[in-house]
């Protein structure tokens, strides 16, 4: 029985060993390959850490990565579509700014676009947007301490919310600030989202829910806008 323990305790500790080592860390400059290449040539669970810099072209993340700016690179887009697009779940975009998305409404281009799970966006500055971060069927996701300013060339209407949360769930969005956009933050058909400590003005309604249940907003400042918050077709609030 010892012996067997002993086996099964070193076969355990090989696997640990053999699995850390599938994950590595990439680095990237401005003078080698694009940011889109190397996600693709990723493994899952690696981390890319972005040098500074000036980097071109939408980014696609189609599997768990962690993607990690080192002295705020900026990913600018092309102008169409969403800069990034998260489809994959557990990821991490961290420490970037992030400029010119697409300017459709109808195709939710934005800045970062979530369809996918229990990702982490902390600590980005976006520009030049749209949407800002926009939750497509996304949930348990953190979008915590980004700052959005939208395109405050646009009239109202034309804007895209600072952050758009549509048909995701327990959602936490925390510690942000939002400025210029059409919305500080729109929750439709979304359930138990946490909204805290953000900061919002100069824009239409600093939150907006509608048909969104069980919701918290909590020490958030709402200023300089046409309304508060506007809480429509909701309950649980």
């Amino acid at each position: 029985m010892k012996r067997y323990l002993i086996i099964v305790f070193s076969i355990f500790l090989l696997l640990q060993w053999s699995t850390r080592g599938l994950a590595q860390t990439s680095f990237l400059s401005s003078a080698t390959s694009t940011v889109q290449s190397l996600v693709d040539r990723a493994r899952v669970g690696d981390t890319i850490r972005i040098e500074p810099g000036l980097y071109e072209g939408n980014v696609v993340i189609a599997k768990r990565i962690s993607l990690i700016g080192i002295g705020m690179p900026v990913l600018r887009g092309e102008g169409k579509g969403s800069c990034v697009t998260i489809v994959a779940d557990s990821c991490v975009v961290r420490g970037f700014v992030v400029e010119h998305c697409g300017r459709m409404l109808v195709n939710e281009d934005a800045g970062i676009l979530v369809k996918s799970n229990h990702n982490t966006i902390w600590g980005n500055e976006l520009r030049d947007i749209l949407f800002g971060i926009y939750l497509f069927q996304a949930d348990s996701n953190l979008i915590a301490h980004n700052r959005i300013v939208g395109r405050r060339e646009l009239e109202l209407g034309e804007r895209g919310s600072g952050i758009h949360v549509w048909n995701s769930h327990a959602n936490k969005l925390v510690g942000n600030t939002i400025s210029d956009a059409r919305d500080g933050f729109y929750i439709q058909n979304a359930h138990r989202t946490l909204v805290e400590s953000n900061d919002v003005f100069n824009l239409r309604y600093g939150l907006h829910y509608m048909y969104a249940d069980s919701n918290v907003f909590l020490g958030n400042k709402f200023h300089d806008n046409v309304a508060g918050a506007a809480v429509m077709y909701s309950t649980g609030i």
